[in-house]
């Protein structure tokens, strides 16, 4: 496994599994537990007396507890999992620099930019096609909108089937590419159907309510390498880094920091703390908001190829023009099975895919052709030895 690239921090989240000889019924209330063990290199472990069980996740995950051999199936009870997620992203994105597009779906949003200490300084619109030169359409510094003004509007931002209600009036800002809304201490900023949620101020909270016109609704909620699907109903309540609310159309929700979602008969109260962002989408959206908000931009002009990823993503996170080397991340926590194709540039080599299980070799392609299985729970890295320029 790559030790340096952990976008989500999983696998960091993991290594504080890596010397414990025992777990409790409070570890054992993590939906994907086995996947956070056997990525710790654990796949036998001690737990509570009298329990015997062998708890497989996600058909690639499995470990014994109490060298027991009776399948276990999911927590009746699963155990909020989120965290503050550190930011990889890029202090500047700037429109006269060259930007490459590290993700395998084309991006067209809203993204925040950090500064020093990791808190947002500025807003930026992008816009590039998979694996493909960015282009930077427009960057916001957040001081100049902390003091501008606008006209009033009401409450509610629309998002079909949904209506995203804020705690109060909101202004409109007059901005040419993205439009822009100031709550409270928060922004919401969007250029497509993506909002992105931003905090003016350090440990601000901001409380929207989300209209359903359900009673109870179907919840996916996302857990280290994979999501899990249940039924919420009034008065419950759940934390996690990304949830999608099941409809005809889903409401996909992911941030940075956690996000705390409370179900009400005919809406949802969410209390937001950190840049999220908030869209239409199932879970593959939701994994790929997550990734935005976490993974900075490559500065190179050239395309390594194309690619297609299903509903798997993959992020580039080693590549360089004078480079052989190319190196991405698989990921894959949908609850469907996928496989990623890609067809290079340039010829490959060699190359390898390792993840918790293992690692196996890829097949030398003169014509860069590139095929990874990346079923359920799917977390590999992949690293490539490019030769010369494929023809096609």
């Amino acid at each position: 496994m790559h030790e340096g690239f952990d976008p989500l921090g999983w696998l960091e989240l993991s290594t504080q599994f890596r010397d414990k000889k025992f777990i409790n019924y409070d570890d054992l209330r993590i939906p994907s537990l086995p996947a956070i063990l056997n990525n710790a290199g654990i796949k036998s472990v001690e737990g509570p007396r009298g329990l015997n069980l062998r708890w497989s996740c996600c058909g690639l995950y499995e470990v014994i507890v109490n060298r027991g051999s009776l399948e276990s199936e999911l927590p009746a009870s699963p155990k909020p999992l989120s965290f503050y997620m550190r930011p990889l992203v890029l202090h500047k994105l700037e429109r006269d620099n060259i930007y490459m597009n590290p993700f395998s779906w084309d991006v067209k949003d809203v993204v925040p930019l950090y500064g020093s200490d990791l808190s947002p300084v500025a807003l930026a619109a992008i816009n590039g096609a998979r694996w493909s030169r960015l282009k930077v359409l427009e960057v916001l510094d957040l001081e100049s909108l902390r003091s501008k003004e606008g006209p009033a509007t009401e409450p509610k931002v629309s998002l079909q089937p949904f209506s995203l209600v804020l705690p109060s009036k909101a202004e409109v800002l007059g901005i040419d590419v993205i439009r822009v809304l100031k709550a409270s201490d928060f922004l919401l900023a969007r250029l497509t159907d993506n909002v992105l949620v931003l905090p003016l101020a350090h440990s601000s909270k901001l409380a929207l309510r989300v209209d359903t016109s359900r009673y109870d609704i179907k919840a996916s909620v996302l857990y280290p390498f994979a999501y899990f699907e249940d039924v919420y109903r009034p008065g419950d309540a759940i934390e996690a880094n990304s949830v999608v609310l099941r409809q005809p159309r889903p409401l996909s929700i992911s941030s940075s920091s956690p996000i705390r979602v409370e179900f009400r008969e005919g809406y949802v109260n969410l209390e937001l703390q950190g840049v999220t962002y908030i869209g239409e989408g199932d879970e593959p959206q939701a994994i790929r908001q997550l990734l935005q908000l976490t993974v900075g931009y490559l500065q190179w002009s050239a395309s390594p190829g194309f690619v297609s990823s299903g509903s798997s993503s993959a992020v580039i996170y080693d590549l360089a023009p004078d480079s052989k080397k190319m190196g991405f991340v698989v990921i894959n926590p949908t609850r469907y099975d996928s496989e990623l194709e890609a067809r290079l540039n340039r010829e490959v080599v060699e190359g390898s895919v390792c993840s918790s299980i293992g690692c196996y070799p890829l097949e030398k392609s003169p014509a860069g052709l590139l095929r990874v299985p990346a079923p359920r729970g799917c977390y590999c890295f992949v690293t490539l030895t490019l030769g010369v320029p494929s023809h096609p």
